[in-house]
C-alpha cells in the first residue's frame, strides 16, 4: 500500500509519454544492483511480452543502451539490441522505439521506454521530450525512496525510544527480562 503513489505515477508518466509521442506502447524499468532491469509499469503490451520483459539483462534492451549510452536512444525494431527480445517484440507490432535513460547524476534508477505500432521513427524533438519525462520520473522515483526510508528511520528511532525509556524505568528492566 506504500508503494501505490509511487506505482501510480509512474503509470501516469508513462501515460503522458505514450500521448505526447502517439505511441502505443510503453515501459518503464528500474534499474538493479544486478545489472538487471526490472518491469514497474507497463501500457499497451501482452501479458506475454510483460512476462519476458519482467526482469531482463541491461545490455539487451534499449533502455539499457540508453543507459549506457547515458542518452535517449531510438531505433528501429530491426536494429533492436538484444536477440531474444527482438522477436517478442516484433509478435508485439512494434515497427519503432525509443527509450531515455533515468539518470541522476552517476545514479542509474531506470529508463523510460515506448514503442509504435507503425513504422514511424521518433524524431530528436521526441527524444527531447522522453528525456525530460525521464529526468522527471527519476526525480520523483529518488525522492520518495528517501522519504520511505527516512521514513523507516524515523521509526526504528521512536522504537529504540520507547525501549530505552522501558528499560530505564524502575520495572522496566525486570518486565523485559520475564
Amino acid at each position: 500500500a506504500q508503494n501505490q503513489p509511487l506505482e501510480m505515477v509512474m503509470q501516469k508518466a508513462l501515460d503522458h509519454a505514450r500521448a505526447t509521442l502517439t505511441a502505443e506502447a510503453g515501459v518503464l524499468m528500474l534499474a538493479t544492483d544486478t545489472d538487471e532491469l526490472r518491469l514497474v509499469a507497463h501500457r499497451g503490451i501482452s501479458v506475454e511480452l510483460i512476462k519476458t520483459l519482467a526482469a531482463t539483462k541491461l545490455r539487451e534492451t534499449v533502455g539499457g543502451q540508453g543507459i549506457l549510452q547515458r542518452r535517449p536512444v531510438a531505433l528501429d525494431i530491426s536494429q533492436y539490441p538484444g536477440e531474444r527480445l527482438r522477436p517478442a517484440l516484433v509478435e508485439e507490432g512494434i515497427h519503432s522505439i525509443a527509450s531515455a535513460p533515468m539518470l541522476l547524476g552517476d545514479k542509474i534508477i531506470g529508463a523510460l521506454t515506448v514503442g509504435r505500432k507503425r513504422p514511424q521513427p521518433f524524431t530528436e524533438h521526441e527524444l527531447r521530450l522522453l528525456s525530460s519525462l525521464a529526468t522527471q520520473v527519476a526525480i520523483f522515483y529518488d525522492r520518495a525512496t528517501l522519504r520511505a526510508r527516512l521514513q523507516a528511520t524515523i521509526s526504528l528511532q521512536d522504537l529504540t525510544i520507547k525501549v530505552l525509556a522501558r528499560l530505564n524505568s524502575p520495572r522496566g528492566t525486570e518486565e523485559m527480562l520475564t
